[in-house]
């Protein structure tokens, strides 16, 4: 699967990525991820705060609930990873999110 032909297909705002991430901790005012925690499967969103998904290097995930990490992949390794099955990608067709598996 090519995702960057995806995203620049229906456009980064449509596209909402199911992957796994782990819950975020906090002490004080560090938050942090525990490799003790199960990762949860959760939608995310992509977000070009550190990466340009033009760059063609990595990617930025944001979950749609807070409380939960922002992963950050090598975008053939998220590409393997969806290839796999352990993610996926869906299209949203309007405001309302009505969800198209790609």
């Amino acid at each position: 699967m090519k995702l960057l032909n995806i995203i620049r297909k229906f456009g980064i705002e449509n596209i909402i990525i199911f992957v796994d991430v782990r819950p975020l901790r906090k002490i004080f005012f560090v938050k942090y991820t525990s490799s003790n925690d199960e990762p949860v499967k959760q939608p995310c969103v992509i977000t070009e705060d550190f990466f340009k998904i033009g760059d063609n290097y990595k990617i930025e995930l944001k979950p749609l609930q807070s409380g939960y990490e922002h992963p950050t992949f090598y975008i053939s390794d998220l590409e393997k990873i969806i290839d796999s099955n352990n993610a996926s990608v869906w299209v949203s067709a309007n405001i309302l999110w009505l969800l198209v598996k790609v």
